[in-house]
């Protein structure tokens, strides 16, 4: 029987040494988040049904545990920002199919040399080291992010989510892969934009564009993703995640000559007065105030009009309504101004470094 087996390691060549003994020993692997307290990783192992857990200096042992398929390699617990953690489960045929695309449309060689900064129980950061296993490329993993590290690592790549981006100089680096939320605009040339999930094997699009292999196609405004690089199924449950072998991924969006736009959530769109106001349009163009290091656009519950939309900016300076209202209303209608505009010091996140919404409507009115 093949096993799932937890590693409660931080990026490190000893996570990386862990993980291809344990594939070589045909069991798959569940990256234990280092930011849950040692509690939280014991139970999500637990529930994830891992057999063990492999620390640093010792070894867990938590009984037989759940059965893995013949191919099945890596499980992911999803953040459960919409609800409870998921696992989904890759193949070793999905990951080679991801790394794969991934190398043809950057042109890799192999002789990049990759850093891992972000973590590794998160797809982005997994990705890294799948990529340069598949290249044969050179890695380097940072236990977390610093940005003196990061800017005096050597490496030429490295993938990274937008809060980072803004922490480092940009240009030490030949490529960076930008995911994880909403881009910034007036990114430097050398950052590609991905768009993709957990589900779909990190990125499936560059600066909007399909990878090789990869089909596209927006079905009531809904993205759906044909790939080799999606997952098997989520972990405990038998029904196939696919429907005719596409992968609803609950993401508004439109192409464009072939050319993907992401607009948000399906679930996030507010409703305001009988309009629909997209979150992910408003963050988008706020995020160009100086001074502002993110945004975040929520609906709020309103008498009369149904919801009304509240921007949280993480910013150390006071940002008027009135300044908010001047650049939205230069880009998008006038109903997407929003009511409320609040500035906050620091935004709170979940594990993933996502901004947790549900904790920011806490503080709204």
């Amino acid at each position: 029987m093949h096993r799932l087996v937890a590693i409660d390691l931080p990026p490190s060549v000893e996570f990386v040494d862990h993980v291809t003994r344990i594939w070589n020993e045909g069991d798959a692997i569940l990256p234990l988040d280092q930011r849950l307290a040692p509690a939280l990783r014991l139970d999500l192992a637990r529930t994830c049904g891992a057999s063990k857990i492999i620390h640093q200096s010792s070894t867990t042992d938590l009984g037989t545990g759940v059965a893995m398929g013949d191919d099945e390699a890596l499980v992911i617990a999803t953040s459960g920002s919409t609800g409870e953690p998921k696992g989904v489960v890759h193949t070793h045929q999905s990951l080679r199919a991801s790394a794969h695309a991934s190398a043809t449309a950057l042109g890799l060689t192999g002789s990049e040399h990759w850093l891992v900064c972000i973590p590794v129980s998160h797809i982005g950061g997994f990705s890294v080291i799948v990529r340069a296993r598949h290249t044969g490329a050179d890695l380097t993993a940072h236990e977390t992010f610093d940005p003196h590290r990061v800017e005096n690592a050597g490496c030429s790549h490295v993938s990274l989510v937008p809060t980072a981006l803004r922490r480092i100089d940009a240009s030490i680096f030949s490529r960076i892969l930008l995911g994880g939320q909403a881009a910034p605009p007036n990114l430097p040339a050398n950052v590609t934009v991905t768009y993709g999930s957990t589900e779909t094997g990190g990125g499936i699009t560059y600066d909007g564009m399909a990878l090789p292999g990869v089909s596209l196609r927006v079905v009531d405004g809904e993205i759906q993703v044909q790939s080799p690089t999606l997952f098997a199924r989520y972990l405990r449950n038998p029904t196939s995640p696919l429907i005719d072998g596409w992968y609803r991924t609950g993401d508004a969006g439109q192409i464009v000559d072939g050319k993907l736009s992401v607009i948000g959530r399906l679930g996030e769109m507010i409703i305001s007065g009988g309009e629909n106001i997209w979150p992910q349009r408003i963050e988008h163009v706020l995020r160009s105030l100086p001074g502002v290091e993110d945004v975040a656009a929520i609906g709020v519950a309103d008498d009369e009009w149904g919801n009304v939309v509240e921007v949280f900016l993480e910013t150390s300076r006071n940002v008027s309504r009135d300044e908010v209202r001047e650049v939205i209303v230069s880009h998008l209608p006038t109903f997407y101004v929003p009511k409320v505009v609040r500035c906050i010091a620091s935004f709170p996140r979940t594990s993933s470094g996502k901004v947790d919404k549900v904790a920011l409507a806490t503080l709204a009115r």
